[in-house]
């Protein structure tokens, strides 16, 4: 008994160190990926924007990128862990509404790529019950959610979303020697201005006053299901940014 209670203590122990350092190595290939995608896998860019651009909120830019992509599978998970507990009769309504609040909200800001993987998950697990319940000759097993199934699902959009998903640096238009240029502003101070060129894929030094008629600009496509209700009623929110090779 004495051991298997020191067996515990030990897995608890080492279970608090674990989760710290994951997600200190989960945060730091995370943030090493999200340069590289800046960058279109340039090295050398990757390296001189890391050294210019503020930490704290490149690292806020970068989790509000990742939050269309895992909303709605945190959601799911959350709920998936909670549908045991037991609630008294007065407070039905109060769970009902927040649950209802909670799948709205990360529906409504969730990425349109991940609602799809969830439904098609959702859809291969029904798929899979029905094989199961009908007695089928051949089972769909493959189809079973599980937490495996999960743990790659998320792997996977957050992969997605860091190197195809858009730019964790805003893009914005500018005249350079009256020529339109498209840029990401890295850093900007009084005496100088730190920009990368989305056309040669180059951080360049320029003083505030060259670059002028600065303008931010948006893909043009959407990413959440948020973007594509309010594309399909009022339109962009930005024009579209140029495309690099045609300026």
């Amino acid at each position: 008994m004495t051991e298997t209670r020191s067996t515990r203590a030990a897995d608890r122990k080492h279970l608090r160190l674990t989760v710290p350092i994951s997600f200190a190595g989960i945060g730091a290939i995370y943030y090493g990926i999200s340069m590289l995608s800046l960058a279109n896998g340039n090295m050398t860019t990757a390296l001189a924007v890391a050294a210019n651009v503020d930490f704290l909120p490149a690292i806020a830019a970068m989790s509000l990128r990742a939050v269309p992509a895992v909303a709605l599978p945190v959601v799911i998970f959350i709920f998936y862990r909670l549908r045991d507990i037991q609630t008294e009769a007065e407070d039905q309504t109060v769970v009902v509404v927040l649950t209802l609040v909670a799948w709205l909200t990360a529906l409504f800001f969730s990425s349109v790529i991940t609602i799809g993987a969830c439904v098609l998950m959702l859809a291969m697990h029904l798929i899979y019950v029905l094989s199961h319940k009908k007695n089928w000759k051949k089972k769909f097993n493959r189809g079973r959610f599980d937490f495996e199934l999960a743990g790659v699902m998320m792997l996977s959009l957050i992969t997605t979303t860091v190197i195809w998903g858009p730019s964790w640096l805003a893009r914005e238009t500018t005249t350079i020697a009256d020529k339109e240029h498209l840029v990401s502003v890295v850093k900007e101070t009084d005496e100088l201005i730190y920009y990368l060129d989305r056309k040669s894929n180059r951080l360049v030094y320029a003083k505030p006053a060259d670059l002028t008629n600065r303008a931010f600009c948006g893909g043009g496509d959407f990413d959440t299901m948020n973007s594509l209700v309010n594309l399909l009623m009022y339109g962009p929110t930005y024009p579209n940014c140029p495309n690099p090779s045609k300026l």
